[in-house]
């Protein structure tokens, strides 16, 4: 009989557990905010960082439901495919510099450490503000944008073709895995103009290429791979140009991603197009 009452309550136990880390739907609250959980598993890496994992993924559910955004499932593709062995949540923090929304205040209300299995778990409900952008897309303002390959060696030169569907300013910005952002155009050779309706524009142009500009991408310090994203953004009025003011490497801007969200972010939906392309860099 108490063989059976122990084995009764090893069951209840792991039964408790295992409802435990259901994940709460997201609660809208009366202040406006969102209360979101999250979970993230302790394997290879610490408690500490679990957490912070877990509050990342929170943060990505609170912009998805706010903003309806969907990821592409090429993303998964091109991590699957590449050699780096970067974990996909690192692309996924690198798409989230978009203008779909940003998480403008954020609490950790309740930290759980659980067990499935012999696995501990982090559950973690964050209370969250997503400040969004202001009306609807325009159907007829799209962008059309590509790279020349999506594999890099350090050494190799990039280069961007994008073709608007309207007469539109672009700004092209490459999206790095330490949270800077560098713009890449407008820069030294190429000034920012009004670019036509369905042209073909490329960067760098071969006016440009003269003049002794190549777009190298470059690794971080420490690291043999890394993955980053180039940022093709299109509005339709000079007004909503990012302010350009500390100099980069190419001849422009470095913006860290709060800043960069901010000003993305207040930009009315109708006005802007963007869209954002992975790419990998690798050691030569």
């Amino acid at each position: 009989m108490r063989a059976f009452l122990l084995y009764l309550f090893l069951l209840i136990g792991t039964c408790l557990c295992a409802a435990r880390i259901e994940i709460a739907p997201i609660k809208e609250l009366p202040n406006g905010k969102l209360e979101v959980s999250a979970i993230c598993y302790v394997s290879n890496i610490s408690p500490e960082e679990a957490v912070k994992r877990a509050v990342e993924k929170a943060c990505d559910e609170a912009i998805q439901y706010s903003s309806g955004v969907q990821v592409n499932s090429y993303l998964y593709s091109l991590q699957s495919e590449s050699s780096t062995a970067k974990p996909i949540d690192t692309i996924m923090s690198l798409l989230k510099l978009s203008a779909a929304g940003v998480i403008t205040e954020k609490q950790l209300i309740r930290e759980e450490s659980l067990l499935e299995g012999n696995t501990l778990v982090k559950r973690v409900t964050v209370q969250l503000r997503v400040l969004k952008q202001k009306g609807k897309s325009d159907p007829s303002f799209k962008l059309n944008a590509t790279l020349n390959k999506q594999t890099f060696v350090e050494g190799d030169e990039l280069e961007i073709g994008v073709i608007p569907s309207l007469d539109c300013y672009l700004m092209v910005f490459n999206v790095c895995s330490n949270d800077t952002v560098y713009c890449i155009y407008p820069n030294a050779y190429q000034a920012q103009t009004l670019i036509r309706a369905r042209s073909n524009y490329q960067i760098p142009n071969q006016t440009a290429k003269n003049c002794g500009l190549a777009l190298k991408p470059t690794l971080l310090p420490g690291k043999e791979t890394d993955m980053e994203i180039i940022k093709v953004m299109a509005v339709k009025s000079a007004e909503y140009i990012f302010p350009f003011s500390q100099q980069s490497q190419y001849g422009s801007i470095s913006s860290l991603r709060e800043s960069f969200l901010q000003w993305l972010v207040s930009i009315p939906r109708d006005q802007i197009e963007e869209i954002d392309i992975p790419y990998s860099i690798h050691k030569r």
